[in-house]
């Protein structure tokens, strides 16, 4: 199993953070976390998924990552990552914790270059042959 410290998490997205974990893994939806997990919550249409925070916690995620209004509604004491934009850094936070995300048995691999918002994405994809 792969981890990450919060503090190197956080240096590899661009973002603030307050306290320590280990992070094994990392998700959006709390009815999804397994203990280790850094839960990410997003605001939605009508709810923000702060309000989810609780869920996630007694499930088991040892850190929670949202925006600055979504921190600030937090009423668990949790190690916790500050992200500037949730949707955008949402997949740097997975391939920082996974390493490398698999899609379909096939690697793709996300690389960081200059700003937050240049992100590239390399799919490495074994095509097979083509009749």
């Amino acid at each position: 199993m792969t981890t990450i410290q919060l503090a190197d998490l956080a240096a590899e997205v661009g973002a603030a953070y307050s306290g320590n974990a280990t992070i094994s893994g990392a998700t959006h939806d709390s009815r999804q976390v397994t203990p280790g997990d850094i839960y990410i919550a997003v605001l939605g249409f009508t709810r923000h998924g702060i309000e989810f925070a609780d869920q996630a916690v007694a499930a088991g995620a040892v850190a929670i990552a949202s925006d600055s209004a979504g921190i600030a509604r937090l009423t668990a004491d949790i190690p916790h990552l500050v992200l500037t934009d949730v949707r955008a850094q949402l997949g740097l936070v997975a391939a920082a914790v996974h390493g490398e995300l698999q899609v379909g048995g096939e690697a793709v691999l996300l690389h960081r270059m200059g700003d937050d918002a240049e992100v590239v994405v390399e799919l490495t994809l074994e095509l097979g042959e083509v009749a």
